[in-house]
């Protein structure tokens, strides 16, 4: 490695060797040195060799050395020097930044294009559908517990009548729904209007699942007035939330009985309703 001022003076064959073998590894050696060489001109490229193992090429434009590259002699490789915003989308060739060149935690939310992370770039487990949302836990599921499943509903306006004095079915009063699972729950919701021709009488309305009564003492009631000598009608509802743990048909009945007197179920041209809904669990 040496420097040269590349200039040979007229002189002697011995001193004209000299120089021009100075000159000449001078040139072979990239003008090494730990300094410029004092012949530099605008357009001079010189090995700046202060790191010995790591030299960089330089380039003189007159005024300044402008750095091209860091040699490194251990790998055999070169590093280039590119000036801040050089490399341009165009440069970049398709496929070519990879995962081991995005340094840990540099992808910021700022960096994000709104709306360009789809479901598919998601990691989390679980069924990503219209059906899932992704939770806290990473997990993609569907809605929780008491999520309405399905709603049957059967009206009648039949006029049913009694004088048992035990719980009978009222016939066609019923509703049947087909649970999803198990673990669902029914709630059943029953209206009606109900009246008892005798003073002092009463009825009771219950409700049964397929032919086994659910409440026995009664889920709503009907009392005329002691010794009324007229007969008057009352709106009677109520709701009742049953776990019938099957998937299969199940069929909700209204089940009533009249406390001396007739019993009256949909009294004076009203409208009876039995509504099953199923509730996901």
């Amino acid at each position: 490695m040496a420097q040269s001022d590349l200039t040979i003076e007229n002189q002697s064959f011995p001193s004209f060797r000299a120089d021009l073998n100075d000159a000449l590894t001078a040139l072979n050696t990239t003008q090494s040195g730990t300094s410029r060489p004092s012949s530099a001109v605008a357009g001079t490229q010189w090995l700046d060799t202060t790191t010995a193992t790591t030299p960089t090429l330089k380039f003189f434009d007159g005024t300044d050395d402008i750095s091209l590259g860091v040699l490194n002699y251990s790998t055999n490789t070169i590093t280039y020097t590119l000036a801040d915003g050089s490399v341009a989308t165009a440069k970049i060739a398709d496929d070519a930044i990879t995962t081991a060149k995005i340094v840990d935690d540099a992808v910021t939310t700022a960096k994000i294009l709104d709306a360009n992370v789809t479901l598919a770039k998601l990691s989390a487990t679980g069924t990503k559908d219209a059906t899932t949302f992704l939770r806290g836990d990473n997990t993609f599921a569907e809605a929780g517990g008491g999520k309405v499943l399905q709603v049957v509903q059967t009206t009648l306006t039949t006029l049913l009548s009694t004088t048992s004095a035990s719980f009978v079915e009222a016939s066609g009063f019923n509703v049947a729904i087909t649970p999803s699972a198990t673990s669902s729950k029914v709630l059943v919701m029953v209206s009606t209007n109900t009246q008892n021709t005798a003073g002092d009488g009463k009825t009771n309305v219950t409700l049964a699942r397929g032919a086994s009564v659910l409440e026995a003492n009664g889920l709503a009631f009907h009392s005329q007035a002691s010794g009324a000598t007229y007969s008057f009608s009352s709106s009677s509802a109520f709701n009742y939330l049953d776990s019938p743990n099957t998937t299969s048909a199940t069929t909700y009945k209204v089940y009533f009985l009249g406390e001396t007197g007739t019993a009256n179920l949909n009294y004076n041209n009203s409208v009876g309703t039995i509504t099953a809904i199923e509730i996901g669990a």
